[in-house]
């Protein structure tokens, strides 16, 4: 098992599309940045022109000042950013062994091949870590290169909660990702529901389903989508508790759970090509 996750996580780091994400990553940051120190100045030329009042919504204010890099991180990680990188580059690496028939010619020696599902979920929590940490890095450096001392944190166990929340639910994303690839044996299709379901658009889906369950008589307090992982990531917050925290946290185990005992269960069984 040990040499499979180091054969798995060597693929990964010698694989184009890895770097790419990276790349892509730190583009994104940069990005993120940039569009926030514009929206900064903006906001701050307001304030001065008017004499120091603003006119307030909320939006006119949200950069001036001082910047919780917290907040800053929420963005994109609640606006299903990281979670579209997830599906976009983990389908490309699973896929690749099927592609490359590389599975092929270590299958038929291993006597539980369900081993191969784990030790590529190994590799695949290893990629959301790395696509996490590339961001989270290049925006703390990013923001202090454009805002200097105005950068700070004001909740370290805060944050902490955040990452670790939304690092839980990226890895249970890219678990269902990493399961309809081999469910499927191509990128195509996972792809797709990924980028759907970072685009939020299968929220159509769980209205329509909640629409044909209280016509049923289930109650109207009830909707698929609160368990759903893409709405999940949505609500992280570093204030988030209760039962929203209980029920983040569930959602995220149970997914990863049962998407990866399905995988498993499926490769050990059928013929591998």
């Amino acid at each position: 098992m040990f040499n499979l996750i180091k054969m798995d996580l060597r693929r990964l780091t010698r694989t184009k599309s890895f770097w790419i994400m990276i790349a892509v990553v730190v583009l994104m940051a940069a990005m993120s940045v940039y569009m926030t120190d514009v929206a900064r100045n903006l906001q701050q030329d307001y304030y001065a022109e008017s004499g120091g009042f603003f006119v307030a919504v909320e939006a006119q204010s949200e950069w001036a000042g001082k910047i919780d890099f917290s907040k800053l991180i929420s963005i994109d990680t609640t606006g299903m950013t990281l979670a579209l990188l997830c599906a976009i580059f983990v389908p490309l690496f699973v896929n690749a062994e099927q592609k490359n028939g590389y599975i092929k010619n270590i299958a038929g020696q291993l006597p539980n091949r369900s081993a191969l599902v784990l030790s590529k979920l190994v590799a695949v929590a290893v990629q959301v870590l790395v696509i996490f940490a590339t961001y989270i890095l290049s925006m703390a450096i990013l923001g202090k290169i454009f805002w200097g001392a105005d950068l700070g944190l004001e909740s370290v166990g805060g944050f902490a909660k955040m990452v670790s929340l939304h690092y839980l639910l990226h890895v249970s994303f890219a678990t269902v990702i990493m399961a309809l690839t081999i469910f499927l044996r191509g990128s195509g299709l996972a792809m797709t529901y990924g980028i759907l379901a970072s685009s939020t658009m299968t929220s159509l889906v769980y209205a329509l389903v909640d629409t044909l369950l209280h016509k049923c008589g289930i109650s109207d307090k009830f909707s698929v989508g609160n368990y759903a992982i893409e709405n999940c990531i949505g609500i992280v917050s570093p204030d988030l508790a209760g039962k929203d925290l209980a029920r983040v946290l569930v959602v995220g185990i149970t997914f990863l759970v049962a998407f990866a005992a399905a995988a498993m269960a499926v490769m050990q069984k059928r013929d591998v090509k």
